[in-house]
């Protein structure tokens, strides 16, 4: 055997076993970046419906928000309404049980918060009105004169 012999079949067998051996320092298998290039052309269809369906998930997740700030501000709204109902009650003599009071006063305390949390929230519409149901809050409580 000659040199070139040699050196020709030791290029040979590197070769060969460069395709099953990754080296260190080089980092390059070619069967890893054959199964890497393989698999992209494979999934392609499906890593491009995973995209449209994450924006479909964005889109949702989107209008889910909407409908809850809607809810969040229909719930003030409500509780606005039936403080000012138990206010107009109050001022026309009607008589209340505790449980009524303590009702209206955790409306009182759900607007409120809703009101500090969205400051564009028109606001300020049940302030004498509160300020009255809790001055007859603490005459009942002072007086005993609950319904």
């Amino acid at each position: 055997m000659t040199i070139g012999q040699l050196i020709g079949g030791g290029i040979g067998i590197l070769a060969i076993l460069s395709v099953f051996i990754e080296i260190t320092p080089i980092k390059w298998n070619p069967l890893s970046t054959l199964f890497v290039w393989v698999g992209k052309k494979a999934n392609a269809e499906l890593l491009e419906n995973f995209h449209q369906l994450e924006e479909k998930i964005d889109n949702v997740e989107t209008a889910v928000d909407e409908l809850r700030a809607e809810a969040n501000e229909q719930s003030a709204i409500t509780y606005r309404v039936r403080i000012l109902r138990f206010g107009d009650e109050i001022l026309h003599g009607t008589k209340h049980s505790k449980e009524s009071f303590d009702q209206v006063l955790a409306d009182i305390d759900g607007y409120e918060k809703y009101c500090l949390d969205h400051p564009d929230f028109k606001n300020n519409k049940t302030v004498l009105t509160t300020s009255k149901i809790m001055e007859t809050y603490s005459a009942c409580i002072d007086n005993n004169t609950f319904l």
